[in-house]
């Protein structure tokens, strides 16, 4: 009959342990190269990602031309006539807090997620965030 000492069974459970994670170790693949882009190859890549094959035209410098960007403080409106809270689409008062949270609350967030969020387009691909790294850094002695 053997005996065991507590040091002996940790150092085989350690053993063990170790092996294990060589043999998983041993079975991945080995992580390709990362990729380096210069600033256009990467634009041109993000492009073709999400299935984009021309772009919008910015404001021209052109005064004359239709898409002439706007520094005549005049034509600018930075009050723009929002309409109006408790009113619905239809025009009637909203009267109740029921009409405000299933009819006219769902109106203004529609309205907000279509021309200030914007929506997420149905073809985007699957991206996969995988942290590799983590460092803790003190600044000025303070974390």
């Amino acid at each position: 009959m053997r005996t065991f000492t507590v040091a002996s069974v940790f150092l085989a459970a350690i053993v063990a342990a170790f092996g294990s994670s060589l043999q998983a170790t041993a079975q991945q693949p080995a992580p390709s190269e990362p990729v380096t882009f210069t600033t256009q190859e990467d634009h041109r890549n993000m492009l073709e990602q999400l299935g984009i094959t021309r772009l919008r035209p910015g404001p021209s410098g052109n005064e004359a031309a239709p898409n002439h960007a706007n520094y005549d403080e005049a034509l600018a409106n930075p009050y723009p006539n929002l309409p109006e809270a408790l009113v619905l689409k239809s025009g009637e008062r909203v009267t109740t807090p029921e009409m405000w949270w299933k009819q006219r609350r769902p109106e203004i967030v529609e309205d907000f997620e279509r021309e200030v969020v914007g929506r997420i387009p149905s073809n985007v691909p699957k991206v996969t965030w995988t942290v590799t790294e983590t460092r803790e850094t003190t600044v000025a002695g303070s974390r």
